[in-house]
């Protein structure tokens, strides 16, 4: 075989050879990366529910009687939901931190977690993305919402709450469930919001994948005092499917009457978020 035979066949043994190491460091690297990912979220969860302990809030038990005050100022006994009963001693919460604005549940679920409002500039608007609800530096954040758009829970008609999506179902990791799990769906779709002085009942109707563009801004804030022209084309978009793909409650139409909380979190997939529809149904 003569010398340029060699030599030819040389290079593509060489160039045969580097290809299948750059696969090959590609695969180890995936297999290193996930095992980090992996390591990452077990100290973020941990860091979460050992650092981070939480103080209980009991459930209410039963129907109960209660006294509610019209707009008229005249006051009526009346026979609510259990689950509008708020327990939530923000005294106590307060003295921890004064942040913690309401409180976020949904029974059958994991999600039983204080609520974080940052008051501050825009740059801080995401402060509790890597802050415990004692507002100490933590991996796994907490759950809260962006003081630069959400100011006025009762009126806003979007409130749009932030979690990281956690293993082992934490913040709000058991969120995709409702896209996939008819039966973890049916069997969990009140969702239940604390404040000091009112409490509410939402129903989920939807649980959407959608790009990972900040919803809010999206739509110009979707404030009340700006005549709700972003809410309607939010209304608008989501009854044709535009807000998101995925699933969504039969029959259900949104409408500018309504008040909604979303909740929004990541999806494994950096250009996109899951975020989880709901409609508020009773307020007390």
């Amino acid at each position: 075989m003569n010398k340029w035979k060699v030599t030819y066949y040389a290079g593509i043994i060489v160039a045969v050879l580097a290809v299948l190491g750059i696969i090959g460091y590609e695969i180890l690297e995936s297999r290193r990366q996930a095992e980090l990912n992996q390591l990452r979220m077990v100290s973020i969860n941990s860091d979460y529910t050992n650092n981070s302990p939480l103080p209980t809030v009991p459930y209410p038990q039963g129907t109960v009687e209660t006294v509610v005050v019209d707009e008229n100022g005249e006051s009526s006994t009346v026979v609510v939901d259990e689950g509008l009963v708020n327990p939530v001693d923000f005294t106590q919460l307060w003295d921890t931190n004064y942040d913690i604005y309401a409180w976020l549940r949904i029974p059958g679920t994991p999600i039983d977690y204080p609520m974080l409002h940052r008051l501050g500039s825009f740059e801080e608007t995401d402060y509790y993305l890597r802050r415990d609800y004692r507002g100490e530096v933590s991996a796994g954040g907490s759950i809260y919402t962006q003081a630069y758009y959400n100011q006025n829970f009762n009126e806003d008609p979007i409130t749009v709450i932030y979690g990281h999506h956690l293993m082992g179902g934490a913040l709000f990791g058991c969120l995709d469930s409702y896209d996939h799990d008819e039966g973890f769906r049916d069997a969990n779709r009140n969702v239940y919001v604390y404040m000091p002085y009112h409490s509410y009942r939402y129903r989920v109707v939807a649980c959407l994948y959608r790009s990972n563009a900040n919803l809010m801004y999206q739509y110009g804030g979707m404030y009340v005092e700006a005549g709700q022209g972003d809410f309607e084309n939010f209304v608008t978009d989501f009854n044709n499917g535009a807000v998101g793909s995925g699933w969504v409650e039969e029959g259900f139409e949104a409408s500018i009457d309504d008040h909604y909380l979303i909740l929004s979190t990541c999806c494994g997939d950096t250009s996109r978020r899951m975020i989880v529809v709901t409609v508020r149904e009773e307020m007390l």
